[in-house]
């Protein structure tokens, strides 16, 4: 709808001042007050100074162009020192539903981003335990801002970067052996705490039981059974490392299980930064840092010149032990990800990473890329509350609420939706008994149901033997009502919605757009019956109640929510 209103404007200035001036970008802004028009300009004012004359007067002329169009506009004003406000005649606004329901599932694709290749980085966490409720904001986040950028015309890949190396693996190892050891021998460890640095909770005895069951007992076990406490808990022993990455791999396994159960979450991607070390990718990446003066040696480690590139200090890449830091890896991984030539790369991370981004940002610099390609959206902290009082913690994971146990509880739809239904640079408390309740107060069942209403009116209308109407017979025109011609405005700015949400990265105006949608239909619903003893007009209704369905549901999905027929 916008870009036909901005090339009526910009034909008819053409058309007024041929060859006089440059025409600058035409913009358009909905007035915040709805009886000064459907949309407002300032072009009039932009160009005053080029023609040098009176904004209002350059903007009566261009009103008296517009004018001419009575298909399109029903009104044209001059309001201020020259702003431009435009109505859409009835007849205009209703015409776009058979738009609507011509295109299908189609409505709402654009082609904003024209093919570009965008690589959407997302969850990530690493796999030493269960996703929780922070990583679930993530995946939500991540998944819709990917569903939303192809719509919009973007080549998207979703990755996910696995951190299988360094520490917290060789501790995993230690911890599974521990739990190993004690499944089998509870005497064993009677005298043996825990390992401090290990991963506590209820995952790691159920990880160990299933080693020792895929293993039958075997050469495993009996070798971590055999060794003394000192090498089982050894983080640099063999064995630890042999034990963490098997453990991983099936916590891996869970992880991309609980993902497919949120909402269908699937990668093209699963990156390994084991992988890149045993392919040489970190070491090359530091030797040719090192060759272009960007890394210098002090105090026995080596330093990457980061501040050069606009952060606060030097970052230390290989500690003085000789061990690769986490950004030696993040530098190799991310330069993997340019070589590919991907035209935008966005991570989306926890917000307490934000002090990250300016070395990530300066290492792409430092390498010859174009830093503006890199975007990070960091999301904010998620709290539980159950009968209004805050939910802490988890016994299974030990010191967090999972994912799984969220999605388990209110569902993956409930969730999602919860998790979208706010800016995700925002704190969120979620409510586990709002997000259960079937009533109106539940954000997620209000639109689910403004959905199911649809069909159950589809269905009432076929029982009456009143199919959706064809194009040619529907007499748009009985669309009178001010709360029809409300929906079918709302309606049809759904393609300006999905493209504002894709250029601002923001998936949450998904979530928005649809709260205002289900407020004007349930309003609607409630003062209106849709098949009366007019057929004329029941057809007319239902032939805007159908394009309702379409956009609902296009919208929910999304956000990766189902759009149920009947609740």
């Amino acid at each position: 709808m916008k870009r036909t209103i901005t090339e009526t404007l910009d034909a008819a200035v053409r058309n007024i001042f041929p060859g006089e001036a440059v025409l600058p970008p035409v913009f358009l802004e909905k007035p915040r007050n709805k009886d000064h028009g459907d949309y407002a300009t300032n072009i009039a004012m932009t160009l005053a100074s080029q023609l040098k004359k009176n904004p209002r007067e350059i903007a009566a002329m261009i009103i008296d162009q517009l004018g001419k169009d009575g298909a399109v506009f029903k009104n044209v004003g001059i309001a201020g020192p020259g702003f431009i406000n435009m109505s859409l005649s009835d007849e205009y606004w209703r015409n776009m539903l058979i738009d609507i329901n011509k295109r299908g599932k189609a409505y709402g694709q654009g082609a904003l981003g024209r093919g570009e290749t965008v690589n959407i980085e997302f969850v990530s966490a690493n796999p030493t335990g269960p996703l929780h409720v922070g990583h679930g904001r993530g995946a939500a986040v991540g998944d819709a801002l990917a569903r939303v950028m192809a719509a919009a015309g973007y080549s998207v890949t979703r990755e996910y970067y696995v951190n299988d190396a360094g520490s917290q693996i060789r501790n995993l190892g230690i911890s599974v052996n521990y739990r190993i050891r004690e499944a089998k021998d509870p005497g064993l460890v009677k005298e043996v705490e825990f390992p401090e640095s290990g991963y506590h909770g209820e995952y790691i005895k159920e990880v160990a039981a299933k080693l020792i069951a895929d293993s039958g007992n075997g050469p495993l076990i009996s070798e971590i059974m055999g060794l003394s406490h000192e090498d089982c808990l050894d983080p640099g022993h063999e064995l630890t490392s042999k034990t963490g990455d098997l453990a991983q791999s099936l916590l891996l396994g869970r992880i991309s299980d609980t993902l497919k159960d949120f909402g269908g979450i699937n990668f093209d991607i699963w990156s390994s930064e084991q992988g890149l070390h045993a392919e040489g990718k970190v070491g090359d990446t530091i030797e040719e840092f090192r060759n272009k003066g960007l890394i210098y040696d002090k105090d026995g480690a080596s330093w990457f010149r980061s501040s050069d590139f606009g952060d606060e200090k030097d970052r230390v890449v290989v500690k003085d032990d000789g061990t690769l830091t986490y950004l030696a890896a993040d530098i190799a991984y991310h330069k993997e990800k340019l070589e590919k030539k991907y035209d935008h790369i966005i991570d989306v991370w926890g917000a307490d990473h934000h002090g990250y981004i300016p070395r990530v940002r300066g290492a792409i610099e430092a390498m010859g890329f174009d830093p503006e390609k890199f975007k990070v959206l960091l999301v904010q902290m998620v709290s539980l509350t159950r009968e209004g009082k805050p939910v802490v913690m988890s016994k299974r994971s030990g010191n967090f609420v999972t994912l799984k146990e969220v999605v388990d509880e209110v569902g993956s739809d409930a969730a999602r939706y919860f998790f979208l239904m706010r800016r995700y640079d925002s704190h969120f408390e979620f409510d586990l008994d709002l997000a259960k309740k079937a009533t109106s107060d539940n954000p997620v069942f209000y639109v689910q149901y403004m959905h199911a209403r649809i069909c159950s009116i589809i269905r009432n209308a076929a029982e009456e033997g009143i199919e959706p109407p064809a194009p040619e017979d529907v007499a748009l025109e009985l669309l009178r009502e001010k709360e029809e011609l409300e929906i079918i405005k709302i309606l049809v700015s759904f393609p300006e919605i999905v493209e504002g949400s894709a250029s601002a990265m923001e998936p949450h105006r998904i979530a928005f757009f649809l709260q205002d949608l289900a407020i004007a239909f349930h309003s609607y619903y409630n003062k209106t019956r849709v098949l009366v003893d007019d057929l004329r007009l029941s057809k007319a209704r239902l032939y805007l109640v159908c394009a309702a369905k379409i956009i609902v549901s296009n919208a929910l999905g999304l956000l990766g929510v189902k759009a149920p027929e009947k609740m």
